[in-house]
C-alpha cells in the first residue's frame, strides 16, 4: 500500500488478476476521496507518478472538500458516480451485490465514461 499521507484507503491494483494474466504494479490506483491530504502527502502523492484522477464525487461533495492534488501535470476527470452523494448511496440498507447492481442500472453510462476514462 503506499504510503500517502492523508489518503483514505489508497491501493496499487497491481497483482489482480486479469484475463490470462495480472495487472501491471504502478499503473492504476484506487483510493477514497483524497481530500485530507496534507503538504506531505501531495508529494508523497506525486512521487506516484499519477497522471488522471478520476473522482466519482458530485458537485457538492467536491465544494466540501476540495482535493489539494493537482498540478498541470494531472488530469482530474471528474465523473458523479452515484444519484446524490456517495455516502446517500451506501447508506442503502441492501447488501454489496445489491448495491453494485444499483449501480450499474442507475449509472451504466457514467461507469463506462470512469473506464474510457482509466483506459
Amino acid at each position: 500500500m503506499p504510503d500517502v499521507p492523508g489518503a483514505v484507503n489508497l491501493r496499487d491494483v497491481g497483482g489482480l488478476r486479469a484475463g490470462d494474466g495480472v495487472t501491471r504494479s504502478g499503473v492504476l490506483f484506487r483510493s477514497g476521496n483524497l481530500a485530507r491530504i496534507d503538504g506531505a502527502g501531495v508529494t508523497a502523492f506525486g512521487a506516484l507518478g499519477i497522471r488522471r484522477i478520476i473522482d466519482l464525487r458530485d458537485d457538492d461533495e467536491v465544494a466540501q472538500a476540495p482535493s489539494p492534488v493537482g498540478s498541470p501535470d494531472v488530469q482530474t476527470l471528474r465523473v458523479p458516480l452515484f444519484l446524490g452523494s456517495v455516502e446517500s448511496f451506501f447508506a442503502r440498507d441492501v447488501s454489496l451485490a445489491e448495491l453494485y447492481r444499483l449501480l450499474v442500472e442507475d449509472s451504466a453510462d457514467r461507469v463506462v465514461e470512469v473506464v474510457r476514462g482509466i483506459v
